[in-house]
């Protein structure tokens, strides 16, 4: 499994599966063909059901999220997107229907919506915040 987040860049090379320039010679100029090892990143504990990705980017965090049957309260200071990747989620919050998160689906959390409710036994979920650790 790969989750990668970027950083708003004008800093694009484009090398395929889009109708816009493919500029392939700086592809091949940029480009190494030997065999290596990806870059793997270690997710750090940060609460009970969250572990956090270190990364040098101060625009973005990301963490995965392993809910349980208790509900777990999201604060939402910032924009957040959640990413069930596993399993099935729920997200409720006091005057809002209730939010299904099957396998594969997401779902928006605008900042300052109030709390959110996370439960899931079993899921597994990504999470993507912007700025400063969002904790649960």
């Amino acid at each position: 499994m790969g989750v990668e987040l970027t950083a708003n860049s004008d800093n694009v090379l484009r090398c395929g599966l889009t109708a816009k320039h493919v500029d392939v010679p700086g592809l091949l100029a940029v480009t190494s063909f030997r065999a290596a090892e990806p870059a793997r990143r270690t997710a750090h504990p940060a609460s009970a059901v969250e572990a956090e990705y270190p990364s040098p980017a101060e625009e973005f965090r990301l963490s995965r999220l392993h809910p349980t049957a208790v509900p777990t309260r999201i604060e939402l200071p910032t924009p957040q997107i959640l990413l069930c990747i596993a399993g099935h989620a729920r997200l409720s919050a006091p005057g809002h229907p209730a939010l299904d998160l099957p396998r594969d689906a997401s779902a928006y959390l605008r900042p300052g919506a109030g709390p959110v409710e996370l439960t899931g036994p079993g899921a597994r979920l990504f999470r993507a915040t912007t700025g400063a650790p969002a904790r649960v």
